[in-house]
């Protein structure tokens, strides 16, 4: 019961610090989008779809591999050597990456004749080793199912990239802009290996610390058991992370392709056929078009369609302990709750948000983002297609959760090169088209989830978990229509005559009572009792 509600207590520290985080995350975009400028957030935003192989190739795997490492070590000496041999493997695999982004990003600037790509590319290349330090630092934390230095890093890293970055951008443009080429960018880039700098030295002293005190305590109860002999060679680290870093390399890399080979499509457009797909927005230039659009997809669209499945994937993440147990032959019941709830509770705060934002995106842009015709007009409809695909993506992180806990992991990957490689193709054939142009951005995205929903649900099925569509959606549904059919009315009647953001302020709380009223007489959100004692 000790060991259940440990699990539970470091699931609610995750979850907790990972809203936080991607709280700070949209304060932190919003402002830097607003002060970058569309154009200059593109460029921002292509170097960072560069940057993102090399480092999720270079991290992605560290920190399951090696906090389940160590959860099997109950001598210092061994854990020790542990973390002797992932230092070594992981910075050497991470110094490798890091010098050939460098080369990538050189060669890069000059096919793209934009000496940024690789000024930036050095700006950034730090973080990549600073990184594999901290996740080999996070690991042997939660290893030990110590979470709380995991959640303290993510919030400090998060806190002084938005106070850094903010700080440096507004200081660059008021004083450096005429005298440094790209100061803004690089301030914000800056901000990013600053940030890592100071996550990386926290954590290193707090595993110093967490060693002292386990010498300290080594005659006491040991809490892990012991399965290994000889600890963990190199080569067992390199097979139990490879697969984990070749999926985020897969979605990475389906990211590059947008900027790199669908972005100069777009370029090819007219300019005229461009703004005609807009319904006549007045853009700044023809010259900055394909970095102007992609500004405000990944400025604007992107930074507000993925608050809602960031934050629920914390959801996912703390339920793998509570799943994996229940995954027990013994347990089949149990099964069938937990899963039922977690998909309920994941459709119940999916849906009514999603269809919120859609009905008042307009609002909620023109708030976030300030005023302006072109960038609110472009962002509102990539947005609308967007949103199609948001309650698929809420779905993900708890379907891996189902298939790691089953020991799937494999399938995973497979599910993730499919939908990347239709999202890729699909992006690449409509790009071109004038009509579609970045629309093309948003509507491979919804293929992409869509893809990745349907074959998780077959997937998750043959693990003995059950997926029903109208157990799961319909009260959610149906509590929403109600409420936005209320709030729609109120809206076009009596909140017209106040200000814009007082009207966005009072539907959404009005939204919000309506919905959860409905779902407390339904009962669809609520745990039972003998539910929740098997939480």
């Amino acid at each position: 019961m000790k060991k259940e509600n440990s699990f539970v207590k470091a699931g609610v520290v995750l979850v907790v610090s990972g809203f936080v985080v991607k709280l700070l995350s949209a304060v932190y975009r919003i402002p830097l989008t607003r002060m970058l400028g569309a154009a200059q957030m593109g460029r921002y935003s292509a170097l960072f779809s560069l940057f993102m192989p090399f480092f999720s190739f270079a991290t992605a795997g560290i920190v399951p591999c090696i906090s389940h490492c160590a959860a099997k070590l109950n001598s210092c000496s061994k854990a020790a050597v542990l973390k002797k041999t992932a230092a070594k493997l992981y910075i050497s695999w991470a110094l490798v990456l890091s010098v050939l982004f460098v080369a990538f990003s050189f060669i890069y600037s000059k096919l793209q004749n934009d000496s940024l790509f690789f000024t930036g590319g050095l700006i950034l290349a730090p973080a990549v080793v600073l990184a594999a330090v901290e996740n080999i630092c996070k690991g042997l934390t939660q290893g030990r199912m110590n979470m709380l230095p995991t959640a303290t890093a993510n919030v400090l890293e998060s806190v002084s990239k938005t106070v850094f970055g903010l700080a440096g951008v507004y200081f660059a443009r008021e004083f450096f802009a005429h005298t440094v080429t790209d100061a803004t960018v690089k301030a914000g880039l800056s901000a990013v290996t600053v940030s890592g700098f100071l996550c990386c030295a926290y954590l290193l002293w707090m595993l110093k610390r967490a060693d002292r005190a386990e010498k300290k305590n080594i005659g006491g109860k040991n809490r892990y058991i012991l399965q290994t002999k000889n600890g963990i060679s190199k080569k067992e680290l390199f097979r139990m992370s490879f697969p984990i870093a070749v999926s985020a390399l897969v979605i990475s890399l389906s990211g590059f392709f947008d900027t790199a080979v669908c972005l100069p499509r777009i370029s090819r457009i007219p300019y005229r056929d461009i703004v005609q797909s807009f319904e006549g927005a007045s853009f700044k230039n023809a010259e900055d078009m394909p970095m102007y659009l992609l500004g405000i997809y990944q400025g604007m669209v992107m930074t507000v369609f993925n608050l809602l499945p960031a934050v629920l994937s914390y959801i996912g993440t703390a339920s793998l302990p509570v799943i994996s147990r229940a995954m027990l032959p013994q347990n089949s019941c149990c099964l069938k709750r937990q899963t039922r709830r977690l998909f309920a509770v994941t459709a119940g705060i999916s849906v009514p948000v999603t269809v919120y934002i859609f009905f008042f995106r307009y609002d909620i842009l023109r708030f976030l983002f300030g005023t302006n015709g072109a960038q609110t007009r472009v962002s509102a409809q990539l947005l609308g297609i967007l949103l199609c695909s948001s309650v698929f993506c809420c779905f993900t992180s708890v379907f891996n959760s189902v298939l790691y806990a089953a020991g799937k992991s494999s399938i995973v990957f497979r599910i993730l090169f499919i939908a990347s490689v239709a999202k890729c193709t699909v992006n690449y054939i409509l790009c071109a088209v004038p009509q579609i142009n970045i629309k093309a951005f948003a509507v491979s995205a919804c293929v992409f989830h869509a893809i990745i929903f349907i074959l998780s649900i077959i997937n998750v099925k043959k693990t003995g978990v059950e997926f029903s569509f109208s157990k799961i959606f319909f009260k959610p549904c149906a509590a929403t229509a109600v409420a936005i059919f209320i709030v729609i009315l109120l809206t076009d009647t009596v909140l017209c005559y106040l200000p814009p953001v007082l009207k966005l302020g009072f539907s959404g709380v009005i939204y919000s009572l309506i919905y959860f009223l409905i779902a407390i007489i339904w009962g669809f959100l609520l745990i039972s009792p003998s539910e929740n004692s098997n939480i």
